[in-house]
């Protein structure tokens, strides 16, 4: 018996040893292209060119050189009124993903809200036909959406890029629904005896009851319009003024022959992503495994 257990014992030990390598091999899958984008960004142009015909890949410069970020901002022929390419197209991002995303959570969430909340006729099937758009390719649309918006006369302004994106997706409000059932009825009957109708137990008690279930779409509704690049290459590349980041990261690269130059841009784009993701992480992770819950 006491065999037995040793070896059930070993068995368990080394499985999880097994998995614990399994998974240092798939991070360090993940990390080393990025380390390698980092360290050619701090390398300086002479000795990547010296390295590429004498030593191979540098894991480390012989001397940190961050000149290539300076060279990004400030050797820039297409700046507007001295503002970088590059910073114009990062701020015009930021807030065309910031508003695009805000009203995205609000009118998904509320849709949600109504499918499990509130009891109407049919909700079932509409929620049905809703989720089946889901399995329609993006791609077929891109050619009927440019005639239709060129009729409005939106191409070449934001409107194309901000407005289909404001009022929610089917993949949200799947999410939503699925957290929004796992919250008890007994508050809004509660609440509703108090006197408060609908909208007012949506803003009132379930925003608040579901805040990492936000936090968890809002990361990826943020990742997915801010690496938007079909829509911007279609709608606006004829103004420089509203590039979006996405789209002069591709130009950028293009432009610039040096490698370091190419990877300071990349990783510069990177940043804001990495620093939504470090400050909403647990509560990402929190609002991830309760939307992924079984009705």
């Amino acid at each position: 018996m006491e065999t037995v257990k040793k070896e059930k014992k070993i068995s368990t030990v080394g499985s999880k040893v097994g998995f614990y390598i399994f998974c240092g091999f798939l991070t360090l899958c993940v990390i080393i292209p990025f380390y390698v984008v980092f360290v050619t960004s701090i390398t300086s142009w002479q000795e990547i060119a010296q390295s590429g015909l004498e030593k191979g890949f540098i894991w480390w410069p012989s001397k940190i050189d961050f000149s290539s970020y300076q060279k990004i901002f400030e050797t820039d022929y297409n700046a507007i009124n001295g503002i970088p390419t590059l910073l114009r197209a990062f701020f015009n991002t930021i807030w065309m993903t910031l508003f695009t995303v805000g009203f995205n959570l609000f009118f998904s969430s509320l849709a949600a809200y109504a499918y499990t909340k509130v009891q109407f006729k049919g909700k079932e099937t509409i929620f049905m036909v809703q989720l089946a758009t889901m399995m329609i390719p993006g791609a077929t649309m891109t050619i009927p959406s440019v005639v239709f918006y060129n009729m409005l006369g939106w191409v070449g302004t934001r409107l194309p890029v901000l407005i289909p994106g404001m009022f929610g997706g089917a993949s949200a409000i799947f999410f939503f629904r699925s957290y929004f059932q796992g919250i008890s009825n007994e508050y809004f009957e509660a609440a509703k005896i108090d006197g408060l109708g609908e909208f007012e137990c949506f803003l009132r008690i379930m925003i608040p009851l579901s805040v990492p279930a936000y936090v968890a779409q809002f990361i990826f509704m943020f990742v997915n319009h801010y690496n938007s690049y079909t829509s911007s290459l279609i709608y606006l590349s004829y103004d420089p003024s509203v590039y979006t980041l996405q789209y002069v990261v591709d130009y950028l690269t293009s432009a610039y022959e040096e490698t370091n130059a190419k990877c300071a841009i990349a990783l510069t784009a990177l940043v804001p992503l990495i620093i939504v993701y470090l400050f909403a992480q647990k509560l990402f992770i929190e609002g991830v495994q309760a939307g992924g819950g079984k009705e």
